[in-house]
């Protein structure tokens, strides 16, 4: 019996270098994990709500999917469309308000806030703002990645669902073929 044969016929070993080949794997692609994670997670509740649907009326997955991602980016749409012009206008207003206070002959004659201002000034919490502003600044530039993580992952889900026949056929193949081993044991997909 050869080194490999043998490694194929003892089980436990044969699975602790797969999961450790797994972990291995994962760890090298941990930059990319949130996108993974992120695409099963949606691909998950779209699966669930096909297999929901199928259990009353046999219909492919596609005529499910198409759909119901069509409405997802519809319903994102219609929020930036409504949502963001108003967050934009009451942002733009609340700055021209402060801008105005600031400008007015009020707040230069008035000396609690004079005082105020020299005190701002002798604790040097403008540099405090600007630190503050800063991390500010870098939260949006997270933000802004977040939103292409999840978009990406939307659209893999996306794939993976229209698809998903096929891969549960592809997973199987992989079940029958020679080098899968003797085991019995190995669960077939649903």
């Amino acid at each position: 019996m050869s080194r490999y044969q043998k490694f194929i016929a003892n089980q436990p070993v044969r699975r602790g270098v797969v999961l450790i080949s797994l972990v291995f794997i994962l760890w090298l692609a941990r930059s990319a994990m949130s996108t993974v994670l992120l695409t099963f997670i949606f691909s998950f509740l779209v699966i669930q709500l096909i297999n929901l649907i199928r259990r009353h009326v046999n219909i492919r997955p596609v005529i499910v999917v198409i759909p119901l991602y069509l409405l997802i980016i519809g319903g994102i749409f219609y929020a930036i469309i409504n949502y963001v012009p108003s967050l934009v206008n009451e942002s733009i207003h609340s700055v021209n308000t402060v801008i105005k206070f600031y400008t007015s002959g009020a707040f230069d004659h008035n000396e609690m806030i004079q005082w105020a201002v020299k005190s701002v000034k002798q604790m040097n919490l403008t540099g405090q703002i600007k630190t503050g502003l800063s991390a500010v600044l870098s939260y949006a530039g997270s933000i802004g990645s977040a939103g292409v993580t999840v978009a990406l992952s939307f659209l893999l889900s996306f794939f993976f669902t229209v698809e998903i026949d096929e891969l549960k056929h592809f997973g199987g193949l992989f079940l029958k073929s020679p080098m899968a081993g003797t085991s019995t044991t190995c669960a077939t997909l649903p």
